[in-house]
């Protein structure tokens, strides 16, 4: 055996080293066009198998080829919904004021109208787009209300977990299982006493609002309240709350003819 010499034989080890790659280069294509050294036609080689590895990825892109269009139409169904949760959510711009209620409901409108404009040329996507249209419209009228006061929770789950929050720390100050005695909750607004708070403390949080403000908010929550002791009365006491309605239909009835000549 003898010892590489770390050239190519038949290249002149003396030549520089871009004549060495040149002339390496040269050396391998004529090899892959299946000529010799001199120029001849050498034999070509023998057929290999395929490597079981190229096997698996063949079939794996074939298989993949029959659910491409599934995956594709589902892909743009989501886009959908991550364009509508970025439109009912849009992010914080420092120096942009957050959009108003009638901004978010005009654009997200404009993409329910296009959305629809899109299933009527496309029939397998128009089943998704009835229920995303259908879903939408069911919850249209309280779907903006937030963005008009921005301290409130957009959702009933983030609501909720406030409250159970709210419940954990008292229990853990007062040491009461129960909540309701110190807990008042008025729909959105929950009423009760911190007892880590001073007096202090509470007049000067209170002194933060006028009383403009204050009868304002008020008449708000009266408004409020007077909306959930109506849905509790009908829920709960249905022909009595019928009752009270069609007696004072009657009274308004009856004091317009008395005025009437």
């Amino acid at each position: 055996m003898h010892r590489s010499t770390g050239h190519v034989h038949g290249i002149d080890p003396n030549l520089t080293d871009r004549g060495k790659q040149a002339t390496v280069y040269l050396w391998e294509l004529a090899h892959l066009r299946g000529l010799g050294p001199g120029g001849g036609v050498t034999a070509a080689p023998p057929a290999k198998r395929g490597h079981p590895l190229l096997t698996q990825l063949i079939a794996l892109v074939q298989r993949r080829r029959a659910v491409t269009p599934a995956y594709r139409r589902l892909h743009r169904q989501r886009s959908w919904l991550v364009e509508l949760e970025r439109r009912l959510d849009p992010p914080i711009v420092p120096g942009v004021s957050c959009p108003s209620g009638y901004q978010v409901q005009r654009q997200v409108k404009a993409l329910l109208a296009e959305l629809q404009h899109h299933a009527g040329s496309h029939p397998h996507d128009a089943p998704v787009v009835a229920h995303i249209t259908a879903t939408f419209r069911h919850r249209w009228p309280r779907l903006f209300a937030c963005y008009a006061w921005p301290e409130c929770y957009r959702t009933n789950n983030e609501l909720e977990t406030f409250f159970g929050r709210l419940r954990t720390r008292q229990r853990q100050t007062t040491g009461h299982k129960a909540t309701h005695d110190f807990i008042l909750r008025y729909g959105e607004w929950a009423v009760f006493v911190d007892p880590q708070e001073s007096f202090a403390q509470v007049l000067t949080r209170l002194q933060e609002f006028n009383q403009t403000d204050f009868d304002r908010e008020y008449a708000r929550f009266q408004r409020a309240q007077q909306r959930l002791r109506v849905l509790y009365r009908f829920r709960h006491h249905p022909r009595r709350c019928l009752a009270a309605l069609e007696q004072a239909w009657a009274d308004a009835m009856h004091r317009k003819s008395q005025k009437s000549p």
